[in-house]
């Protein structure tokens, strides 16, 4: 049975030490559609740009980066792909990213950070 535990237990603190975890106290993790389209070489919303535009309005970014809202697409050229730029931002500029488009991400449970397209 030790032998069990032992064998068990590195494992399962490994898995939880990859989950990404939540926002520091005091951040919120926010999300916006990129603006991307299938089928269509770049375009949308780059992390650096959206990075860029919000420390513009005075709202410190402390993490930007590439992300799915996790739903499935059917496939159509021209037509939404799902990406999103994921910030994370203090919980008093919150409002500040509103008018930008910025939603919790909390409202997207399926969706997960992803490497950026070339």
């Amino acid at each position: 049975m030790r032998a069990h535990i032992c064998l068990v237990l590195p494992i399962l603190v490994a898995a939880c030490a990859a989950m990404p975890g939540p926002a520091p106290s005091g951040s919120v993790t926010l999300y916006k559609y990129a603006g991307s389209k299938q089928c269509a070489q770049g375009g949308g919303l780059s992390p650096a740009v959206a990075e860029r535009d919000l420390r513009r309005e005075y709202v410190s970014v402390s993490r930007a980066e590439c992300g799915t809202d996790g739903r499935t697409y059917a496939s159509s050229f021209g037509m939404p792909d799902g990406r999103i730029v994921i910030v994370e931002v203090p919980a008093a500029q919150v409002e500040s990213t509103r008018r930008f488009g910025y939603k919790p991400l909390t409202e997207l449970p399926e969706a997960r950070p992803t490497p950026c397209p070339p």
